[in-house]
């Protein structure tokens, strides 16, 4: 017998039913939930079995409703897998199964190897992890709660250092989990924050609120342009999220003590995209030169990581006014420049990728941001 649930942090999946195949493989049917929003792309479901090991099949129906990814894109989504007690394992690419209807459902075997085993689309960063990551840095990055959220969680901030008023020391903001499982581009500014902490004084003043939504983020929202409002378009005169009104305050805190040089912020693209990171510059002819000379350090910081065609216009539909977009706003009101990042969930080309591969992308902006810093 298997049991499936979703009443975890992070878990997301809808339609679930177990088919029995008589002598074979149990069909594990699923898919992902959009919990009232717009798009889906997240999942997140535990698997618990009376008998381990056992081999049954995730079969992803309807997938080509989730963004991004189109009725051939299996081979190219490899979601992870936990069995309880172990760690994180990046599966394979899935198989195709056709219906007579057209429609398409994607496939993985796997193996359940204790009671319970977790499958996801990408590898889970959330509260845990970022006390993880204050844990171990031994004293170089320090946690704070500057506010709550719309539901009444924590809203935490990271930094290296407080500065000092008027400090001329320079200074980074940073956010991610705007869109709240947007999972590769949280495990990037997870690695950004963890090299800043390893140099120590040699750093600028780095702060950043690594969960902005941190209610989806929990509840295992997909959270692209949620109702009522998208997070990354709320950040204007009047914010339409209680996040952006605390998470504005403490910016305007940081800009007092330090001297504010660019602003970060850590995204992911659709679900299937596979070409490497870029970066998202401002249509706007002033900004886009002022953005353009960290874009070119960063880019070339990230070596193979980097999209050949790393620095894009956003040229999308989009449900809501860009004028409250994070970057827009913070250009406009800090006057200096602000950066979206959008990483990849799976592979960049031949590269799969890991926790680790993340981290190495967060520390390769780092390093890339620093370059500019010494160059100014």
């Amino acid at each position: 017998m298997i049991t499936v649930r979703t009443n975890m942090d992070h878990g997301n999946a809808c339609c679930i039913h177990v088919v029995d195949q008589e002598g074979g493989i149990p069909d594990v049917h699923f898919t992902a939930d959009p919990h009232g929003g717009t798009e889906r792309l997240w999942f997140h479901l535990n698997i618990s079995v009376e008998s381990a090991p056992l081999r049954c099949r995730m079969v992803l129906d309807n997938p080509s409703g989730m963004l991004g990814i189109g009725p051939g894109a299996a081979e190219r989504i490899r979601p992870v897998l936990r069995c309880e007690g172990g760690e994180w394992d990046r599966l394979p690419g899935g198989c195709t199964r056709k219906h007579a209807d057209g429609r398409v459902s994607f496939v993985w075997d796997v193996d359940v190897l204790a009671s319970s085993a977790t499958f996801a689309f990408c590898f889970p960063h959330g509260p845990e992890e970022v006390s993880e990551l204050i844990a171990s840095s031994q004293g170089a990055l320090t946690s704070d709660v500057i506010g709550v959220s719309q539901k009444g969680r924590p809203l935490v901030r990271v930094a290296n250092s407080y500065g000092h008023p008027q400090s001329e020391r320079p200074g980074i903001y940073c956010i991610s989990h705007q869109h709240a499982s947007e999972m590769s581009g949280a495990w990037v500014c997870h690695g950004f924050l963890q090299r800043m902490g390893q140099l120590g004084d040699e750093a600028p003043v780095v702060w950043a609120v690594p969960m902005t939504n941190v209610d989806g983020t929990v509840e295992g929202d997909y959270g692209k342009d949620p109702f009522p409002w998208d997070l990354n378009r709320a950040w204007g005169r009047v914010p339409m999220r209680h996040e952006v009104q605390e998470t504005t305050r403490d910016m305007r805190l940081w800009a007092s003590r330090c001297t504010p040089a660019i602003a970060l912020d850590f995204h992911s693209p659709g679900g299937a995209e596979d070409a490497g990171v870029y970066t998202f510059l401002s249509s706007d002819a002033a900004r886009y030169r002022a953005q353009e000379p960290w874009a070119d350090a960063i880019g070339e910081s990230l070596g193979e990581f980097a999209w050949s065609e790393f620095k894009r216009i956003p040229n999308y539909p989009g449900r809501f006014d860009d004028n409250g977009k994070f970057t827009t706003v913070f250009q406009q009101q800090f006057g200096i420049p602000a950066l979206t990042f959008e990483t990849p969930y799976n592979c960049i080309g031949d590269h799969v990728l890991e926790i680790s591969t993340f981290l190495d992308i967060g520390s390769r902006i780092a390093d890339g941001v620093l370059r500019c810093l010494a160059d100014h």
